[in-house]
C-alpha cells in the first residue's frame, strides 16, 4: 500500500508539472501572437514615416 501511496503522489506531481508547462505554453504562444501584431504595426508606422 505505501508504494501505491508514493506512485500517486508521483503521479499528481507530475500532472501538476504538465499543467504549469501547458500553462507556460499559452503564455508563451499569446505572447508570440501579440508581438507579431506589433511588429505588422509597426512597419506600418515605417512606411508612413517613408511616405513623409
Amino acid at each position: 500500500m505505501k508504494e501505491a501511496g508514493i506512485a500517486e503522489r508521483q503521479s499528481l506531481a507530475r500532472n501538476e508539472r504538465i499543467q504549469t508547462l501547458e500553462a507556460l505554453l499559452q503564455t508563451q504562444i499569446r505572447d508570440s501572437t501579440q508581438n507579431q501584431k506589433f511588429e505588422t504595426q509597426l512597419q506600418a508606422v515605417k512606411a508612413l514615416l517613408d511616405q513623409a
